[in-house]
């Protein structure tokens, strides 16, 4: 099989789509042909050599972390996850492992979700990774109820745009900010206000919101304090030592600082699933390449302008 590979840290050019050995799969894992995969922050990051504590500095190295595709291969699945040759199926690896921008990936059943019958594989690379990440991150660090209100800021990027869909489904009012460009579409996902951050700053605002969930990871807690309720939360994607420390220094307060570390889950993957049925979340998609144009996605990606996801097209 070929799958990208680096053999050093740098820009966009060291990745190479190369030829790499069929993963052998284990017990209680299956081995899916992939369709496509998507293009996230972490794998630029990864490339980059800024999260060497997590990599390592071996090579060559992989990237990827969630994908979508056909199982052709089982070995001794549980129960609980019968999947089968022929299912079509998605999800993220854990949140240390990489590998899925190939043509085969070994997954652990446990984490992965059947695609909904009426979702293409295009449109399904779209939600794993950042639709798992708005989901934990909403529900279970944001412990978001019905009428609570919810900011999302840097709402028209993949976990944004996922993350105003699932806020919505959670029963709450969702307020945005982003560049005037993705205004409109912040209000079609459902957004009851949608502000232009290039008008008006964060520390102009003012309101009262139960949850801010800083998506793009330029805000902290005490930037957004005053837009919190008493009991309010702030919930951040960037898991840097700063957001961490705030993290604990609030564990006893009422205000609280949370950091967003996603989970592989299939269990969410079909929570997902079911609202993709229920036509209560839909993939939002900015461009599409091809695997071996890699380099031109990430160069893409590191603009900052995405308005949802940026995926690859592998067969």
């Amino acid at each position: 099989m070929k799958a990208i590979q680096y053999h050093r840290f740098g820009p966009p050019i060291v990745m190479k789509y190369e030829e790499a050995p069929i993963p052998l799969i284990k017990s209680g894992e299956v081995l899916v042909k992939v369709h496509y995969v998507s293009v996230n922050p972490k794998d630029c990051f990864l490339r980059m050599g800024k999260y060497k504590v997590i990599s390592g500095t071996r090579f060559p190295q992989f990237l990827g972390s969630d994908l979508v595709g056909e199982v052709v291969a089982t070995k001794n699945l549980p129960a609980a996850y019968p999947f089968k040759e022929g299912d079509r199926v998605y999800g993220m690896l854990p949140s240390l492992k990489v590998g899925s921008y190939a043509e085969y990936v070994r997954m652990k059943a446990k984490h992965l979700g059947h695609i909904p019958s009426q979702m293409a594989y295009r449109e399904a690379a779209a939600i794993p990774l950042v639709g798992l990440t708005a989901l934990q991150a909403l529900r279970d660090l944001g412990q978001v109820q019905a009428g609570q209100s919810v900011f999302i800021n840097g709402a028209s990027g993949g976990v944004g745009t996922a993350g105003i869909q699932i806020a919505k489904v959670l029963g709450a009012e969702v307020t945005t900010t982003s560049s005037w460009r993705n205004l409109e579409l912040c209000a079609q996902l459902g957004a009851s206000q949608a502000i232009d951050y290039t008008k008006t700053s964060i520390d102009q605002l003012n309101g009262s919101f139960d949850v801010f969930f800083d998506a793009y990871g330029n805000q902290t807690l005490d930037k957004v304090r005053h837009l919190l309720t008493p009991n309010g939360r702030y919930v951040t994607t960037i898991p840097s030592l700063a957001n961490f420390a705030q993290h604990a220094l609030t564990c006893l307060n009422a205000q609280k600082s949370k950091v967003v570390a996603v989970k592989a889950s299939g269990k969410d993957m079909d929570q997902l699933s079911e609202w993709i049925r229920a036509g209560k979340l839909h993939a939002v998609i900015d461009r599409e390449f091809a695997i071996a144009d890699v380099p031109d996605a990430h160069a893409y990606i590191q603009t900052k302008r995405a308005r949802g996801k940026v995926i690859l097209r592998v067969i």
